[in-house]
């Protein structure tokens, strides 16, 4: 197997609580039409407060269509967080890809948004490896312009605090 990692990140010049909102709120959406379908399989707040939601999707990755995946996120509103991890199902003899997403907070106005990425194909398929990371980076892109959309367009300030 070859693998290869990268990390990008972005600075949403907007507070943790509106991007978390937005991040809630980005799929169904037109620019994101890669993904296919997002079932909820698990939904639940652990002892510490965090939201964790197990999902299973399907998109199209390059030529291939409905390729199946597993995410795992964990929102933490107590420590300002969002985890997620997701990897592909299908297609596992020919490619692995793991990604972890995070958000956290870098000031009171800025959330940091990082994306790692790590892929491994099989034998004879380094040729993959490019486009494959190429579509990875074009859709984080997308995914930080539908969420600043969402922030703009639907979202005029922060969570409302209840106690």
């Amino acid at each position: 197997m070859t693998e290869r990692t990268f990390e990008i990140s972005y600075n949403f010049e907007r507070p943790w609580d509106l991007v978390c909102r937005a991040y809630l709120a980005k799929y169904p959406h037109p620019l994101l039409s890669h993904v296919e379908t997002l079932d909820t399989l698990e939904r639940y707040v652990d002892d510490n407060g965090c939201l964790v939601t197990c999902r299973v999707m399907t998109s199209s990755f390059l030529k291939f269509s409905s390729v199946a995946g597993f995410e795992q996120s964990v929102i933490d509103p107590i420590n300002k967080t969002i985890y997620l991890n997701s990897n592909n199902l299908s297609h596992r003899n020919l490619s692995s890809s793991n990604e972890i997403c995070r958000y956290s907070v870098v000031d009171d106005k800025t959330t940091l948004y990082t994306l790692s990425y790590k892929i491994n194909v099989a034998p004879g398929l380094g040729l993959l490896i490019s486009p494959l990371l190429n579509t990875i980076k074009g859709n984080f892109n997308k995914g930080i312009q539908v969420l600043e959309e969402i922030m703009r367009n639907r979202f005029g300030g922060p969570l409302l605090q209840v106690s």
